[in-house]
């Protein structure tokens, strides 16, 4: 009896489209073919990881192959398995970026730093888009606020390369009550001299010093301000916590001038006799025996020197008694001259 055998075709193999995905994004794959439609994760087709038109891959960090075949639903015959290619793209990297504390009713402005080429895309804490800055420079701002009261305001930003959106970093602004004005010790100097103005240390924050009343023009940050002053003059004091300020407290450094030194005329003595000295001038007098007024010798307007065989100089300056202010120390020469020679003689003897 002869045997009748039915040869049923191969169907034809699905069609599928590769795709491209940012790290961290899965697939969806979509087949056009007939019969059952069947994905796999080999291409021997002995792993099956999906049936149907469409197959959605896990989250891919790396290209990925799948594979998919089609079956007769009649004759149970299988197509040729063919490969569905996955490229997971080159990834933008996530900026950096730090948080910010600020004061009620100021602005703010956030700064962020990516690689440099690119998009920065900056968000509010509802994921809405509010700016989009193109790069380079690899520093980029965005001005927000200002908030009405304390708290914690969040703000996002991501980097975008053309292909793929980081993951978003967040910025955190603190807003927080204005810090309290700091108390400072104002300095009285003489004129040329170095004042120190010093703000009180409560532990809180730190302590910027303005040139100016409108707190534009910083000078130092510190609780202790040194600066030579030559006139009067006022410079202001904040106490910042992140970027908020306080008011300013005015410090002032009262310059007292320079008192006029005094005058003093020269003297000529014969040798071992001592000189008197006599100075004109205010305050307070003092004699010295050094230029620079370590030594000091005597006070008051007369100076009487010890005997002397040689030329010796002194020296003499003024003090104000309210300001306490030194003068500018001269000089005053004792000038020995040329003793006489003592004349010769001998004893006599005489009768009574």
């Amino acid at each position: 009896v002869p045997a009748l055998i039915v040869v049923s075709p191969k169907p034809a193999a699905p069609t599928a489209e590769n795709e491209s995905v940012c790290p961290g994004q899965s697939a969806t794959l979509e087949a056009t073919g007939s019969g059952i439609i069947t994905w796999y994760a080999d291409p021997s087709g002995l792993n099956v990881i999906g049936n149907g038109a469409t197959y959605i891959t896990p989250d891919l960090m790396q290209n990925t192959t799948y594979y998919v075949g089609s079956q007769d639903a009649t004759t149970g015959c299988k197509s040729s398995i063919v490969p569905v290619n996955v490229i997971v793209l080159d990834g933008a990297k996530g900026p950096s970026a730090s948080n910010v504390t600020a004061c009620p009713g100021e602005p703010v402005v956030l700064t962020a730093v990516g690689s440099g080429s690119g998009d920065l895309v900056w968000y509010d804490d509802m994921n809405s888009t509010l700016e989009t800055d193109a790069m380079p420079p690899a520093l980029q701002t965005i001005n927000v606020g200002p908030f009405a009261s304390a708290g914690d305001y969040v703000f996002y930003v991501s980097e975008t390369n053309g292909d793929c959106e980081s993951g978003k970093t967040a910025i955190v602004v603190s807003v927080i009550a204005k810090p309290t004005a700091p108390v400072v010790k104002n300095d009285t100097i003489c004129k040329g001299g170095i004042a120190t103005l010093r703000a009180e240390d409560d532990g809180l924050g730190e302590i910027v010093w303005y040139w100016d009343a409108a707190l534009t023009d910083e000078a130092k940050v510190g609780f202790n301000f040194s600066f030579t002053a030559n006139f009067t003059r006022t410079v202001w004091a904040v106490r910042r916590i992140g970027n908020c300020e306080s008011v300013g407290t005015p410090g002032t450094v009262v310059v007292s001038p320079i008192p006029t030194a005094p005058t003093a005329d020269n003297e000529s003595v014969c040798p071992g006799q001592s000189a008197t000295l006599e100075a004109t001038g205010s305050g307070i007098i003092t004699w010295y025996a050094d230029p620079s007024g370590l030594n000091v010798i005597g006070t008051g307007a007369t100076y009487i020197t010890p005997a002397l065989t040689q030329n010796t100089t002194y020296y003499v300056g003024s003090q104000d008694a309210t300001t306490e202010c030194k003068s500018l120390i001269v000089p005053v020469n004792v000038i020995v001259l040329d003793g006489a020679k003592g004349p010769s003689a001998s004893n006599v003897t005489a009768c009574a």
